[in-house]
């Protein structure tokens, strides 16, 4: 039995992409899974140096993820970083809905568990996060900002 090489595994192409239909901006858009890289970013880069969810740095996340996701025929972004804040304006449900296709794509979904080792300089060792209930813990705080002070 022959094993890849280091050359096979850097060029596969190994992204699954599905065509999303979306009315609301007037036709259909390619959208691929997100790469390793991209699914930390997500995660790490909602946690403070103490390795606490920030809920600041959680903003504009799906438009981020649409950004990175989202690619014409030739697998390349439609999107620059700078196109973010326009994304963000976009319908609240439209977003979610095709943040939803890539988040299946990427194996990140409400029904699993997605474990993540932190190594994290200000900590005496490594420790390991659930992203999937990070945001379940992010989703039920955003709900609870949002009730009346009286309630």
């Amino acid at each position: 039995m022959g094993y890849l090489s280091r050359d096979d595994v850097l060029r596969a192409q190994d992204f699954e992409t599905r065509e999303v239909e979306v009315p609301e901006w007037g036709g259909t858009i390619l959208v691929r899974e997100l790469n390793a890289e991209e699914v930390e970013e997500v995660g790490l880069g909602q946690l403070d140096a103490q390795g606490n969810r920030d809920l600041r740095k959680v903003a504009g996340v799906r438009v981020k993820v649409i950004s990175w996701a989202t690619i014409d025929e030739e697998g390349k972004r439609l999107f620059l970083a700078k196109d973010v804040q326009q994304l963000g304006k976009r319908s609240s449900q439209t977003v979610q809905r095709v943040f939803d296709v890539i988040q299946g794509l990427s194996g990140i979904s409400a029904e699993e568990t997605r474990p993540l080792t932190i190594e994290c300089p200000h900590c005496t060792e490594p420790f390991e996060v659930d992203l999937v209930e990070l945001d379940e813990q992010y989703e039920a705080t955003d709900k609870e900002d949002k009730l009346p002070k009286n309630a």
